[in-house]
């Protein structure tokens, strides 16, 4: 075809929105493929193809799906959490996946896959690029798949306990990755933790005596222990680790990305003249010689809760992305001078929040904040690994916000009011270095969404249940076995009820505040702030026009109110406010 006639990137996406919105879903995929083919570092097109997947992933397994959803998950064409149920749902169409699921779900007494079933559903998923993936970049959130790879680590382990050397490398590996990022979610059996002990000694007597040893054995003993605190994860430091073990190189990486950030930490520390435990403010560009102020930071059970569990744990973020602004806010972000805005990124976490603010003001200077060192070290180092080396750290309380000395264009604070002692105050706190054209962003907690995590959290009272990693596990057992009412589908589906951190954040939290979007809003207004807009999803806004017939983009909080009496779940992502001064 001349040239002047191939289509354009553009032309494609409109038809594949044309053809999704009609249900051709086949031939909207074909068409999103197209243009990937086309433009394989279009930002545009890799975005809707992830999209598309999130919310139309086929069902049929199909050589050309299985290398976009591997190069979407290992790319970030959309944030991977969002991606990997779908991806879980499309491989359990495998029918000796499906069987081995169904055969003992997770908390029932049913029988349990036989070891010849094992067997094949760990040949299968080694021969599957797609599992290898998401088990490296995503939580698997599903109880059945959690228990499905704990009884395949438990059967490895036993055959190599046998003397069997045949353990499928790939699969090991990505169980293995697995178990890193939910943090041991599924403890091993005294007996499996036995022959991983046993194994990984035997490993560590080959490596003295001068004698190689099996990058599937180390994959195989990181399945039931934490590399972290072995001596293997010592040698996977190793300059030499890549060339030794090629095999290994995505938990190579990990456990060199743990050194680093281990050390970008101590940094943190020692230039900031503190011992571990004490807390002072820090400026911290990983990309060079950090230079350093002091602050005092004040005591804060929630401060500790974030040193001890950095949260979230994250592989892969979206990052060049096109950016989704409400029109009331694109119109005022256009307004600002073409270059010097600064943004805030207040309460950064472990820094998912940096990216997406990097993508909505790719020309603006970015400050990060949070007040703890361990999260701010992992922040700091995920944005360096992406190459966004020009952010500026601070560890420091947000309600210190002006002892930064400046003023920001946008703030974004998601997911923290909630936990602070007076989420007003710190409301006030932000409003305080905002510049008059400026738009804040925040992201807290609905009471209704929330109402299900509230009602585990009482029960965790009332029944004595401790926080400790013993008794947060023994929890999670108890709701998964008893099911029903007593483990919610908003529970369940959550990456954070998967992984021994985010099952303390989302259900043993010591301190979270929930309340009614009226309410988030008179707390803004008595800062004065006015509400901008309500950044809902597609999902929420289609629930608003059935309860509300008008363009969700012009409702109300007393309407949203009402939206949220008809479905109680639709801000369970939480209430994302655009926030503007009165």
């Amino acid at each position: 075809m001349p040239s002047h006639l191939a289509p354009s990137v553009d032309h494609l996406l409109a038809q594949a929105r044309q053809a999704e919105a009609s249900g051709q879903y086949r031939q909207a995929f074909d068409t999103l493929y197209a243009a990937i083919a086309l433009a394989p570092d279009s930002a545009r097109a890799r975005a809707a193809l992830g999209q598309f997947l999130v919310a139309h992933c086929p069902a049929r397994r199909h050589a050309d799906v299985d290398r976009v959803l591997s190069l979407a998950l290992d790319q970030a064409w959309v944030r991977p959490s969002d991606l990997a149920p779908v991806v879980l749902a499309y491989l359990a169409a495998e029918p000796a996946v499906a069987q081995a699921l169904s055969a003992s779900p997770a908390g029932t007494s049913r029988q349990a896959p036989s070891a010849r079933q094992l067997l094949t559903v760990a040949g299968c998923l080694d021969d599957q690029p797609v599992f290898c993936t998401v088990a490296r970049v995503a939580i698997l959130a599903d109880a059945d798949w959690q228990t499905l790879l704990a009884r395949l680590r438990d059967l490895l382990l036993a055959r190599r306990h046998e003397g069997k050397r045949d353990t499928p490398l790939r699969l090991t590996l990505a169980m293995a990755l697995q178990n890193d990022l939910t943090e041991g979610i599924e403890p091993p059996s005294p007996d499996t933790l036995a022959r991983a002990q046993a194994l990984e000694a035997a490993l560590l007597t080959r490596t003295q005596i001068g004698t190689a040893i099996n990058a599937a054995d180390i994959a195989l003993v990181a399945t039931a222990i934490p590399l972290g605190s072995s001596p293997l994860g010592g040698l996977l430091q190793s300059s030499h680790a890549p060339r030794e073990w090629p095999g290994l190189g995505p938990l190579i990486e990990r456990m060199q990305a743990a050194a680093r950030e281990a050390v970008l930490r101590e940094r943190l520390i020692a230039d900031t003249g503190r011992a571990p435990g004490e807390h002072t403010a820090a400026r911290a560009d990983p990309a060079t010689k950090p230079g350093y102020t002091r602050q005092p930071l004040s005591n804060d059970p929630v401060r500790d809760h974030y040193d001890a569990h950095p949260y979230p744990r994250w592989v892969r973020e979206p990052l060049g992305m096109p950016a989704h602004l409400p029109a009331a806010v694109a119109r005022r972000v256009a307004a600002w001078p073409s270059t010097g805005a600064q943004v805030l990124v207040a309460g950064c976490g472990t820094g998912q929040q940096i990216f997406v603010a990097h993508d909505r003001y790719p020309l603006a200077k970015i400050v990060a904040i949070d007040f703890s060192v361990n999260a701010l070290a992992h922040a700091a180092h995920k944005c360096a690994e992406a190459g966004l080396g020009d952010i500026t750290f601070r560890a420091m309380d947000l309600h210190h916000a002006n002892r930064l000395g400046q003023t920001f264009r946008a703030i974004e604070c998601v997911g923290v009011l909630p936990h602070l002692p007076d989420p007003e105050a710190g409301l006030a706190a932000l409003a305080g270095v905002m510049t008059p054209d400026a738009v804040m962003y925040v992201a807290v907690y609905s009471a209704r969404a929330r109402a299900p995590f509230e009602a585990l959290r009482r029960r965790i009272d009332a029944e004595g249940w401790r926080d400790d990693a013993e008794g947060r596990l023994a929890f999670r057992r108890t709701l998964i076995h008893e099911g029903g009412p007593s483990l919610p589908d908003v529970v369940a589906r959550s990456p954070d009820f998967h992984a021994a951190g985010g099952l303390r954040d989302l259900l043993f939290h010591v301190r979270e505040c929930a309340l009614p979007m009226t309410e988030w809003v008179a707390m803004a207004q008595r800062q004065g702030l006015k509400l901008l807009a309500v950044d809902a999803s597609a999902a929420t806004d289609a629930m608003a026009r059935s309860v509300v017939d008008q363009d969700p983009a012009t409702l109300t909080p007393d309407q949203w109110d009402e939206v949220e009496q008809a479905y109680p779940a639709a801000f369970a992502g939480l209430y994302r406010l655009w926030l503007v001064k009165a």
